[in-house]
């Protein structure tokens, strides 16, 4: 029987961008590939902060569509491809038109807690939401995109996202 972490998760194996290669490692060792297959970035299956596995799916299911963490279960750093994203977020931000510069601080300040479902959570969705009404189609859909991979799902839900 394959090895599932003391903490009741299998590893993943992840490129900085956020392509899952597998959930389960422990269960296919003939997805331990050193490079990522749709970019061809080097994979990970570590948190390069603390060295803790990321997880994958829990122990005892199979989790179809498995999207991987955005932040260390054990030391709470952002994975890669969620430090990505919210520098694209921060550099999209301050090309975007239709915003003044208080709207792009307050952008960029919503961020954060549209990654992690916190009592600021809800004021960042209402901001984000609002802001999204000045933007042109061009800038509304690219932050579109960076929010689609890097909110949770409750803020995904709650933006129509």
């Amino acid at each position: 029987m394959a090895r599932v972490g003391r903490d009741g998760y299998y590893t993943a194996l992840v490129c900085p961008n956020g392509h899952v290669t597998t959930s389960m490692l422990e269960l296919s060792p003939e997805n331990d590939q050193p490079h990522c297959s749709e970019c061809g970035q080097g994979t990970i299956r570590e948190c390069s902060a603390c060295g803790a596995e990321i997880h994958g799916s829990p122990g005892g299911e199979v989790i179809w569509g498995y999207d991987p963490p955005k932040y260390c279960h054990a030391c709470g750093a952002p994975y890669p491809w969620t430090a990505a994203a919210l520098a694209a977020g921060n550099e999209l931000a301050e090309i975007l038109e239709g915003l003044s510069p208080a709207d792009r601080k307050s952008l960029v300040a919503s961020f954060d807690d549209l990654t992690r479902d916190t009592p600021r959570t809800a004021v960042a969705v209402l901001r984000t939401k609002t802001l999204l009404g000045r933007l042109t189609r061009e800038g509304a859909t690219a932050l579109r995109q960076i929010l689609v991979a890097v909110a949770t799902d409750e803020v995904k839900r709650q933006m129509g996202l």
